[in-house]
């Protein structure tokens, strides 16, 4: 499989199955039409989605998603993804994921991003506007603050 560029409605779909509609960081507030994403697809399915926001030398991974988890898709998207940033300026990627999803911190800790910042009750924060957001994720912890990692491609540090 070759990742390949996402157009807007298969983002919203992605988007509105996973994430509900705009989708929130402590960067912007994002429709589909913001972001620019990549996707795999297996036998004309969807199996993996990552979304960007390029703002000069910096970047945001919005949202990655492997819908079939365990197959290595979402590797394959976020190494995709920050070398067509790379090519294109970016040095510094930053991206925020929960807390209460310990396991996307050990994926990230494995692709060379950092911890740098915890951002406290950003959740909390984010649900005035779209209270559609669980008090519990996935794995039942509480879901109350955002940790802030970053990556500077080229071998720098954060």
């Amino acid at each position: 499989m070759i990742p390949a560029l996402a157009d807007e409605q298969t983002i919203e779909r992605v988007w509105r199955e996973r994430w509900g509609l705009p989708v929130l960081t402590p960067w912007g507030t994002y429709q589909p039409a913001d972001v620019e994403g990549l996707a795999l697809e297996n036998d004309g399915a969807i199996v993996a989605l990552v979304t960007f926001k390029q703002r000069e030398r910096e970047a945001e991974i919005v949202t990655l998603d492997a819908l079939e988890r365990g197959q290595g898709y979402g590797s394959m998207l976020l190494i995709a993804a920050e070398a067509a940033l790379a090519v294109r300026g970016a040095r510094r990627l930053v991206l925020i994921t929960t807390s209460d999803n310990v396991a996307a911190l050990g994926f990230y800790l494995k692709h060379g991003y950092r911890l740098v910042k915890v951002h406290l009750d950003l959740v909390a924060r984010q649900r005035k506007s779209k209270p559609s957001i669980p008090m519990l994720g996935e794995s039942g912890l509480p879901l109350n603050d955002g940790w802030e990692l970053v990556k500077l491609l080229h071998g720098t540090g954060p």
